[in-house]
């Protein structure tokens, strides 16, 4: 049902094409837009969309991701942090398939500066940021990050 918007996000991935503000692209098709908050640890405000509705609405487009550091998991998961090309102050962090570059998901931050250090803590991501923001990531549920401001 939602094979295009899973091509869509797959072709954005390859493209390192992303929205312009916080967001969580998910290899099923549909983004997570939301709100975040230096008085709230969490992501505020989710809106689910399909990709091909979420390039339609507005989100502007933003191209370039500056890998910073990565992870390679034994189940040939990759996991990338760095820097969004388009603006210096926000960052990024994906989870991949090493072997094919698909994605699995991609978080994209604004106002955090870009992600420079990763770690694996049990099923947990962490990654910090140049200006000291962490942000702890559920492996499989990334829309429920919790974020220490920097």
């Amino acid at each position: 049902m939602f094979s295009a918007d899973q091509r869509i996000i797959q072709s954005r991935w390859q493209e390192e094409a992303y929205p312009r503000r916080n967001s969580l692209a998910f290899a099923n098709g549909f983004y997570c837009l939301f709100e975040t908050s230096e008085q709230h640890p969490g992501v505020m405000e989710k809106t689910w969309i399909p990709a091909s509705d979420a390039w339609q609405v507005g989100a502007h487009g933003c191209e370039g991701l500056a890998i910073l550091s990565a992870i390679t998991l034994s189940t040939d998961t990759l996991i990338t942090c760095g820097e969004c090309c388009a603006a210096g102050e926000d960052g990024f962090i994906a989870v991949s398939e090493a072997a094919t570059n698909r994605l699995i998901w991609l978080l994209v931050l604004s106002r955090t500066d870009p992600f420079v250090a990763l770690a694996l803590e049990d099923d947990r991501i962490r990654a910090t940021s140049s200006s000291g923001t962490t942000i702890l990531i559920l492996l499989h549920r990334p829309d429920q990050l919790s974020i220490a401001w920097g």
